[in-house]
């Protein structure tokens, strides 16, 4: 997927994101936005800012998937909005578990 940025649609990267979510879950993200980073000549980032409807209870999701070519990796990882940059979680449907058990204790 990579090798076709900046060209390739970001739609394809959002559907690959989205992929294996239920349909009753889909319909509870709201897509802010994708976007294709270059930080330096040898990482590449594709990433999606999305929140849980309604946007009103700040329920947010980043999704990123990161390119470094001088390592020779790609990693996939996926924060909520109280550990962002801390602790990933290991897929978009954990992020949404996630906040239905916060929700689930208030």
């Amino acid at each position: 997927m990579f090798e076709a940025m900046p060209k390739a649609p970001l739609a394809e990267f959002l559907e690959k994101i989205l992929e294996g979510l239920p349909p009753e879950q889909r319909e509870k993200l709201i897509i802010e936005q994708v976007s294709y980073n270059r930080y330096s000549p040898t990482v590449e980032t594709l990433e999606a800012f999305m929140c849980l409807a309604p946007v009103e209870k700040n329920q947010w999701i980043w999704g990123r998937v990161e390119k470094d070519s001088r390592m020779k990796a790609i990693t996939e990882s996926f924060f909520v909005s109280s550990e962002s940059g801390k602790y990933a979680k290991p897929s978009l449907h954990e992020c949404m578990a996630y906040y239905g058990k916060a929700t689930e204790n208030v």
